[in-house]
């Protein structure tokens, strides 16, 4: 088993979820997860920046030391505020997906001049 097949499958234990449920938590099919995590397939770069924005992780867990005993930091699991959208309160599906295309859009304007 290579490095990130390891990680990828510690990553996805440490969250306490199925593959399937890992799956749709990260966008991918799982049947694409399990192969990553038996180390059939590598994931492309992107796919692990991808993952690491929606997890909330340092892409740096990811680096080549496979011995490496780096804690996955994982913040914003907890809202500070309740928030409602029509009167009712957002899941938290959509607390992970509003935080997510905060970062999206912060990693777009690197770079550029602070506005």
């Amino acid at each position: 088993m290579n490095h990130i097949a390891e990680k990828v499958r510690k990553l996805r234990e440490s969250f306490q979820l199925t593959p399937v449920e890992f799956g749709k938590r990260i966008g991918m099919p799982s049947t694409h997860l399990i192969k990553i995590e038996k180390g059939e397939v590598i994931p492309d770069v992107d796919s692990l920046k991808f993952m690491s924005i929606v997890l909330n992780i340092d892409i740096s867990y990811f680096d080549d030391e496979p011995n490496s005993n780096q804690k996955i930091e994982l913040v914003d699991r907890q809202c500070l505020y309740d928030l409602t959208v029509d009167g009712k309160p957002i899941t938290n599906f959509e607390r992970e997906y509003i935080v997510r295309q905060i970062r999206l859009l912060r990693e777009m304007k690197v770079g550029r001049l602070h506005e």
